[in-house]
């Protein structure tokens, strides 16, 4: 077996192995596991990445939902004219 083999098989080998958090965010919504079994730790982009996983499954996106109480803002929006 020849030298350059044997790196492309170890090269392979370690794609295989690595983690993707996003990945893993999806399959754990579908196990049905709760938001909070994010393994990452809470600052790092593997926790954002599984996070964001998780959410694409799950539907639930809390940073972009308006709250009850927050104003939408309709400052740029012009009135609508409903006379012909």
């Amino acid at each position: 077996m020849s030298l350059l083999w044997t790196q492309k098989k170890d090269t392979l080998n370690s794609m295989e192995t690595e983690s993707d958090p996003f990945e893993e965010g999806k399959v754990a919504a579908q196990q049905g596991k709760p938001a909070s079994a994010n393994p990452y730790p809470p600052d790092s982009d593997d926790h954002e990445d599984w996070a964001e996983g998780y959410d694409y499954v799950s539907g639930s996106d809390d940073d972009d939902e308006l709250e009850d109480d927050e104003p939408i803002d309709d400052e740029d929006d012009e009135p609508i004219d409903d006379e012909p």
